[in-house]
């Protein structure tokens, strides 16, 4: 075998391993909720319609979730390859590619048909595009970064950073201004793309964040059912009895306080009832904010993992490809052992708890601070997982996907630029 294409064969024999478990694509209740719009061609926002229509326009070709798994791996590793070419040479930069994509955290969010794993492939890619001499694969990653921004609403604090290291021959100056400016391009077009696509404004925020706020703070601030029946007023309010004392906050989950028969909460269909919701919500805010940053705290800490609870939603391997299939399509072999084993990690390891990778990220932006690039990458990683403070309802290990494949991939880098100091300076 010649040793021009060993880097490509090894990269080759590693993604068919992944494939070996993930093929075609697995499939949560998120992925057959936007497969079915994409059948369909009707979007509503719950998730960003952009990542539904790339998939209407994929199924063209391949039916499934086939196409989507290949769009997202694929971008991965050219993106990783790329990166991890900058410090090291081909072949060890293969191996550490297939690596990081065999890593068990990143393996159980990539295997999966969702707009986290979408939004890392396509960011991996456009960051390594961004950093190229060529002018032509700065145009492609900036597109790369656009198509990333489109999959996820919090996609754009991942993507300003990015753009921050465009490269320019006139000064800092000119490249925070151009970086800026095209994060204000992409921002919009992709922003506006999911506004113009959406057919169902289904009011996430409204459903999922404030409900879960809502709840939280109502937990902690234990006021009597007469002030939380008043303060209520007009929302969609479905128990009225023992209201703050339901126990139905769980910050790992906001699911249980708009489903279910104990639920606290219709959804609120109409303008009125939505306005009543942020009235409560501000109102709440107002009179408690330390109750409510509280909440938020809690929630966060789960994000990260920073609790002995087992994680939520660290594993997903299920094989449906539509509503219409059982629950229980059987696995391969392969895939059932490979899941076992992940499954077994995530709840006995450590390497599935985000918290691990935020604060090593930290850790290296300190170390790496003189490689404006490097620094970019975690800055990218860091930002875009700080905006789950704010507005996570839930927390989904998926969520710190692109935190942890960032983390994995400066903290290669960094060794590897060690030892070849190290190894100048004998």
């Amino acid at each position: 075998m010649s040793q021009r294409w060993l880097p490509f064969w090894i990269l080759v024999a590693g993604y068919a391993l992944f494939l070996a478990y993930a093929f075609p694509g697995f499939m949560s209740s998120d992925s057959l909720l936007q497969h079915s719009e994409a059948q369909l061609g009707t979007y509503s926002n719950w998730h960003p319609p952009a990542m539904a229509a790339l998939w209407r326009l994929v199924e063209h070709a391949v039916h499934g979730p086939a196409a989507m798994l290949i769009l997202q791996s694929a971008a991965f590793v050219a993106g990783a390859y790329r990166l991890l070419r900058r410090q090291l040479a081909g072949v060890p930069a293969a191996a550490c590619t297939i690596g990081i994509l065999l890593f068990p955290p990143v393996l159980a969010a990539m295997a999966v048909i969702w707009k986290d794993s979408q939004m890392t492939g396509y960011l991996l890619l456009g960051a390594s595009l961004i950093l190229d001499a060529d002018v032509r694969c700065r145009i492609a990653g900036v597109a790369c970064l656009a198509l990333a921004s489109a999959m996820r609403d919090n996609a754009p604090a991942a993507t300003l950073p990015l753009l921050l290291v465009w490269n320019s021959p006139r000064g800092w100056w000119q490249r925070v201004a151009i970086g800026i400016s095209l994060w204000i391009a992409i921002t919009a077009c992709a922003f506006g793309i999911n506004r113009a696509l959406t057919t169902e404004d289904r009011h996430l925020w409204h459903s999922a964040v404030a409900s879960q706020d809502i709840v939280g703070i109502l937990h902690y601030d234990q006021r009597s059912d007469a002030e939380c029946e008043q303060l209520l007023l007009g929302t969609p309010l479905k128990i009225h009895h023992h209201i703050a004392r339901s126990q139905l906050f769980d910050p790992q989950n906001w699911y249980a306080v708009m489903n279910g028969p104990g639920r606290l909460f219709d959804y609120p269909e109409d303008d009125a009832k939505r306005a009543a919701m942020l009235r409560a919500w501000k109102q709440l805010v107002a009179e408690s904010p330390g109750d409510y940053l509280h909440v938020r705290l809690r929630i966060f800490m789960e994000v990260l993992g920073l609790s002995r609870k087992p994680l939520f939603a660290a594993v997903w391997h299920t094989r449906r490809e539509s509503w219409a299939d059982p629950p229980d399509v059987p696995l391969r072999p392969t895939q059932e052992a490979i899941g076992e084993a992940l499954d077994w990690i995530a709840a006995h390891g450590l390497v599935f708890r985000p918290y691990l990778y935020f604060f090593g990220a930290i850790g290296l932006l300190v170390a790496r601070r003189r490689d404006r690039w490097m620094v970019a990458l975690l800055a990218s990683a860091l930002v875009y997982e700080l905006t789950f403070f704010p507005f996570a309802a839930s927390a989904d290990v998926r969520y710190s996907l692109w935190l942890m494949t960032i983390a994995v991939i400066v903290a290669i880098l960094a060794i590897a630029k060690v030892v070849v100091r190290r190894r100048a300076t004998k």
